[in-house]
């Protein structure tokens, strides 16, 4: 790549055409302007800020049409410090949607001359639907595909012919404290089509899609009123029909949910933009302003599996009770109930390697199946003990991303989840 980008410094050709306030010049593609953005967002929110980016009109997701492209791509993103060697995956606009994993890749942009692609090694992966295509801009340059739902750096495209620039414009760096906005589209400094999103206290990600009915999945800022303090969180706008606040989420591994104590399990740990457990004390304060919340669980396998268990009625206790489970009911959808499964957790206590409450006179289960839960007898659901990358894996214990029934061990092994989502939302 470093030959490519010498080749194009000599060469450089002249265009004196403007881009919007923020955005780069592409000096190897006549009329184009990027924007490296250092927000990490799944592919369709990413999308969607791209189209809705203030002055460039027609914006979408980069499409790459050559290699001279591509080490442009890798020196842009090399010069944003907020995106790091070991994470510089980078959303671009290719993608298998709707093409049933068969290996036919389109530009969001629906350019279908633009036939060039630098596949990594292994890639594209194929007979997986809805992936996605990143590229490690700051490293080898290669593309592969993901999940489109993962969270991802990403590079907007505008053509300089439609860009209208506003000398008002904010530029990128700039950011705003306003209540209940979301750092996913302030942190850049780059305004939406959409209307602005309330200068009001926000309570949960449900108050804030109302208000804003557009509004992206991503990070925000929100003002439960029997709160301590505003807290972020994230905020899944796409999944049936939005409106959810994650309060878990699983998918690579990054963080460790073993080794947590009682306190770290009451406060919260993580990224609320990446992986993290949000905090019983917040869950709680989340679940209390309201008559009736609802919870949805989302799991993944390693083939890429995708199923889910809804409740339509979820309750934890406070402090006191040691944030006892002590409603998940109505149970529907793909994964099979494996909380009120036998031995049902339903009633159970949360439980961390530092405070044992699962009535148990032996091991605790925190230790045996490691990570804080809501273990009864140990029980069929354990979404936060070891991660397995391979997902199969042998030991006396099954300590892996439990959801047991949606699995069997005849096979010799004991299956972990790759993914997992759990998120709240209140019932109107």
């Amino acid at each position: 790549m470093t030959f490519l980008v010498f080749l194009f410094l000599i060469f450089l050709p002249s265009f004196s055409h403007q881009c919007p306030a923020g955005w780069n010049i592409s000096t190897v593609v006549q009329n184009k302007c990027y924007l490296i953005v250092p927000e990490k967002k799944d592919w369709f929110s990413a999308e969607y800020y791209c189209q809705n980016s203030a002055g460039a009109t027609g914006a979408q997701l980069v499409s790459i049409c050559n290699a001279f492209e591509n080490a442009l791509i890798g020196v842009l993103v090399s010069n944003t410090p907020a995106i790091l060697l070991n994470t510089d995956q980078v959303w671009i606009g290719l993608d298998d949607i709707g093409n049933d994993g068969n290996g036919e890749f389109t530009w969001a942009n629906e350019n279908d001359d633009c036939s060039y692609r630098h596949w990594g090694p292994g890639q594209p992966r194929l007979g997986i639907t809805t992936e996605c295509v990143s590229s490690a801009a700051k490293s080898t340059g290669y593309w592969s595909t993901k999940s489109c739902a993962t969270p991802n750096y990403f590079i907007c495209e505008c053509s300089t012919d439609s860009s209208t620039i506003s000398s008002t414009s904010p530029t990128a760096g700039s950011t705003s404290s306003t209540a209940g906005s979301a750092s996913s589209t302030s942190s850049t400094g780059l305004s939406t089509k959409t209307p602005a999103l309330p200068d009001s206290n926000a309570t949960d990600c449900f108050d804030i899609q109302q208000q804003t009915p557009f509004a992206p999945s991503g990070v925000y800022t929100i003002h439960p009123p029997n709160a301590s303090a505003p807290f972020d969180v994230y905020c899944d706008m796409l999944t049936d029909n939005g409106g959810w606040t994650v309060f878990q989420r699983r998918f690579n591994g990054s963080q460790d949910f073993t080794t947590q104590n009682w306190t770290n399990y009451e406060n919260g740990f993580g990224d609320v933009g990446e992986e993290h457990w949000l905090g019983l004390e917040k869950l709680y304060w989340l679940i209390e302003k309201e008559n009736l919340t609802e919870m949805r669980i989302d799991l993944i396998d390693c083939i890429g599996q995708n199923v889910y268990e809804a409740y339509e009625r979820f309750k934890i206790g406070n402090a006191v009770s040691k944030y006892a489970l002590l409603q998940a009911g109505g149970a529907h959808g793909t994964a099979r109930d494996s909380l009120a499964a036998k031995p049902s957790q339903i009633g159970s206590k949360f439980s961390t390697r530092d405070q044992d409450h699962d009535g148990l006179p032996f091991e605790p289960c925190s230790e045996t199946l490691k990570g804080g839960w809501w273990y009864s007898r140990c029980g069929n659901a354990h979404l936060n003990s070891v991660y397995y990358p391979q997902c199969n894996y042998t030991g006396r214990f099954p300590d892996g991303i439990t959801w047991e029934t949606l699995f069997s061990d005849t096979d010799g092994f004991h299956h972990s989840l790759a993914k997992t989502k759990m998120m709240i939302r209140r019932v109107v």
